[in-house]
């Protein structure tokens, strides 16, 4: 696929993509000026949204290619990136205000993932904010099901394996290195495939995602879950699922 091709396709996708912070602008304008981490970047969807706020993040991702990507496609030759992995972060301690990670953690391993909430943790400022998003294993499990399979731990998409969590799962990771949950959203994402063949229909789209969110079975069985953390250097022990676990 040609640079410009693939430029394309990155814009037909970022609609519904923006969808996950368009309705959460709140969460982000409190950090213009301040210092922000896109960890796992990819093309630079997410980059170039913040930028379009009035932040201004450094990109980091640990393919080239994705940076490379990232950089044209924001349109900025000055944008700041870095190549590396989420499991070992190049940055001193607490020097972020915010860290954004759009389903990054899903395609790490399970056996690192605890070792990904610690990097972000360390690297976030005392009462900085991690807003991350990861794909539901419910939605996984239930296309398995669909499709006469077992469930599976991981699955293999082109390209790309997918770690998915449980919402308790997500809930214990942050809570167990030091974060506070402050909110939670899911994200069915029915239309995804729809609104790319038919654009002038993603209001109307977006409308019934908010609508069908609020079903609470199309709730638990969502495709993706964006939460909002908060540093708060109270860790809990293995296990825990109390006041701070808002998925309940």
């Amino acid at each position: 696929m040609s640079s410009r091709s693939n430029l394309q396709r990155i814009s037909r996708g970022k609609r519904s993509q923006d969808f996950r912070f368009l309705s959460n602008k709140e969460w982000l304008k409190p950090f213009i000026n301040k210092n922000v981490l896109d960890l796992g970047c990819g093309n630079g969807v997410y980059t170039k949204y913040l930028i379009d706020l009035g932040i201004k993040p450094i990109a980091l991702d640990i393919d080239h290619g994705s940076l490379r990507s990232a950089r044209k496609y924001v349109g900025q030759l000055k944008l700041k990136i870095c190549q590396a992995s989420g499991v070992d972060l190049p940055f001193d301690d607490a020097v972020f205000d915010l860290v954004i990670c759009i389903e990054t953690l899903s395609h790490i391993p399970h056996e690192k993932h605890s070792i990904a909430f610690k990097e972000i943790n360390r690297v976030i400022k005392k009462d900085g904010t991690l807003i991350t998003s990861v794909h539901n294993s419910a939605r996984f499990a239930l296309q398995n099901i669909v499709r006469l399979k077992k469930p599976e731990s991981a699955y293999k998409n082109p390209g790309l394996t997918i770690y998915p969590f449980t919402k308790k799962e997500l809930s214990q990771n942050l809570t167990q290195v030091g974060f506070s949950l402050k909110g939670s959203i899911s994200f069915i994402n029915f239309y995804n495939s729809i609104h790319q063949r038919y654009p002038k229909l993603f209001p109307i789209l977006v409308f019934i995602e908010t609508c069908l969110s609020h079903i609470p079975l199309l709730n638990r069985i969502s495709l993706t879950i964006l939460a909002k953390a908060v540093k708060s250097n109270k860790t809990f022990p293995e296990h825990y699922c109390g006041k701070e676990n808002l998925f309940n």
